[in-house]
């Protein structure tokens, strides 16, 4: 009896496999390929995934340019990504008034507070 239990458990646990397995696996056709890139970035634990120019990214960057002393505005934000960590990561790029850009990386910890970990002058 106890046999057949455990056999049964081992088959059930290999079919509930096989079927997230299937589920996953995606025929790509011509042109989907950024679609179906996206999906499974989503689906990445820890991984960075894109986002909004939101209040918070906006916040972000003038927090940089301040602690960086940089004296030309803003012009506009790129390429924002995020990750969630113990706490939560992010990245983006700033484009100034003056054509510089520049790559930023702040980690925010769950608490709220800010930390500029990534900062460099990009061509």
């Amino acid at each position: 009896m106890s046999t057949k239990v455990i056999a049964l458990f081992f088959i059930a646990i290999t079919l509930v496999v096989c079927k997230q397995y299937q589920e996953k696996t995606e025929i790509v056709p011509p042109g989907k390929k950024e679609t179906i890139i996206e999906k499974r970035q989503m689906n990445l634990v820890g991984g960075w995934k894109s986002i909004e120019v939101t209040d918070t990214v906006k916040e972000l960057a003038n927090y940089v340019i301040i602690a960086y002393n940089i004296k030309t505005p803003i012009s506009e934000i790129l390429n924002t990504e995020s990750q969630v960590v113990s706490g939560k990561n992010y990245r983006f790029i700033m484009s100034l008034e003056n054509g510089d850009k520049y790559m930023a990386q702040v980690y925010v910890k769950i608490k709220g507070a800010k930390e500029i970990t990534n900062f460099k002058k990009i061509d």
